[in-house]
């Protein structure tokens, strides 16, 4: 069987849009197998367990390949299932996007957030800092017209998502959070981060919500699980990856 190429990729992807397109890429770059790779664990009977079919991986090791004659034909048919298990693997992300129905929701409801005490708040010293934009109006103590979460790049790329009294909780399950991203390798955790005024102090506040890969700002530091940050105007983040980016913006 041929290797899976750019032109056969382009047409399993040619109903997705750019976003989806992009998810592809990196979702099939990290779970495709290698034809060399397959090669070195036929000769060591571990390729069926690699290629996740356990059962027949460990009946070949018990069996030691049959005696040899499965595991020669195995060694010389590495390279054709690697393939077939990358198209395969391609496929069901191809599968899975489309699933998705286009772009993700954005919904808004009520949720409550805990207030962060004082001590808890963490300001990071960035060079060339932003100051808040200062208008006629306030809201929530912030003075600013309005607060946006915009998308730089990833599923919301190009979206401004406006902040409001309740807490915007960004994650990829529509009953535990109100902004959606819902990508369909798990990168993103269920309830993932959340963002929020604080009325008190009249900052704009972040904070990871125990996320399994992570809350960062732009340039790798990563938040602590948990804790409040303030997010200022200008101030970018992203989940999990730097593809995912977010900027906090007044308008």
């Amino acid at each position: 069987m041929a290797q899976l190429g750019a032109a056969e990729i382009a047409m399993m992807t040619r109903d997705l849009d750019d976003s989806q397109k992009t998810i592809f890429q990196s979702q099939y770059s990290s779970e495709k197998k290698d034809r060399g790779t397959a090669t070195i664990l036929a000769f060591l009977c571990w390729d069926r367990i690699w290629f996740g079919d356990l059962g027949l991986g460990i009946l070949k090791l018990i069996t030691w390949g049959l005696c040899g004659i499965w595991w020669l034909i195995d060694i010389f048919t590495a390279g054709s299932r690697c393939d077939e298990y990358n198209r395969q693997k391609a496929q069901e992300i191809v599968t899975a996007l489309k699933l998705t129905q286009g772009p993700p929701s954005i919904q808004f409801e009520q949720q409550t957030v805990a207030s962060t005490p004082a001590k808890d708040l963490v300001t990071l010293t960035r060079p060339n800092s932003q100051q808040k934009v200062s208008t006629t109006s306030k809201f929530s103590g912030v003075t600013a017209t309005k607060w946006f979460i915009s998308g730089l790049s990833g599923p919301l790329n190009d979206r401004d998502v406006e902040l409001t009294a309740a807490p915007l909780i960004i994650g990829r399950d529509p009953e535990q959070s109100n902004l959606i991203i819902p990508l369909p390798n798990q990168i993103i955790s269920k309830k993932h981060c959340s963002i929020r005024f604080d009325d008190e102090r009249g900052n704009i506040l972040i904070e990871d919500l125990g996320s399994k890969n992570g809350t960062f700002f732009y340039g790798g530091k990563r938040l602590d699980a948990g804790r409040s940050y303030i997010l200022e105007n200008g101030d970018r983040f992203y989940l999990a990856e730097p593809d995912i980016l977010f900027e906090l913006q007044a308008k």
